[in-house]
């Protein structure tokens, strides 16, 4: 009987330190469904920001950049201009390309350098996450053999 009431006591007391825990952090939050994304959720203008390291060929390269990124229309279309470091040597660049934005807020884009020629100079496919529509993206390579990350923000321009 005595172990009885011992448990008893135990299971009143976890009841308890949960009841407790609830009036302390509020009860759990009601989930929604997102609302699906369009592309109207990517387009803008964006600070660009990628890390990672690249494979010419001849082994791992540090790489980072800093530009503006603009999807500037319902189309996808992508244009901008950055400056980046490849192993030390800094380079400015301008590109296009395109993005498209699938419901689930997951995008993918081509985008291509624009040689100061006007030719076409090499090509970089990216996985997009829409993390908050119209603010925040997450970016990553699809580039075999190297690892670069990013992040674009939108501009505010008020």
């Amino acid at each position: 009987m005595k172990r009885l009431f011992e448990m008893s006591s135990a299971v009143l007391r976890i009841f308890a330190i949960g009841g407790a825990m609830l009036a302390y952090f509020g009860a759990p939050q009601q989930v929604h469904a997102q609302r699906p994304c369009t592309i109207e959720d990517a387009r803008g203008n964006y600070a660009m920001q990628f890390f990672g390291f690249v494979n010419p060929g001849s082994g791992f390269v540090p790489f980072a950049e800093t530009g503006i990124l603009n999807v500037i229309n319902s189309a996808g279309q992508i244009e901008g201009t950055g400056r980046y470091s490849f192993g030390g040597t800094l380079v400015t660049h301008k590109f296009t390309g395109s993005v498209t934005v699938d419901s689930s807020c997951m995008a993918r884009s081509t985008i291509t350098d624009v040689n100061p020629d006007g030719s076409k100079g090499g090509t970089l496919v990216a996985t997009w996450v829409i993390v908050k529509p119209g603010e925040e993206v997450q970016m990553t390579s699809e580039a075999p053999g190297g690892a670069v990350n990013g992040t674009l923000k939108k501009i505010d321009r008020h």
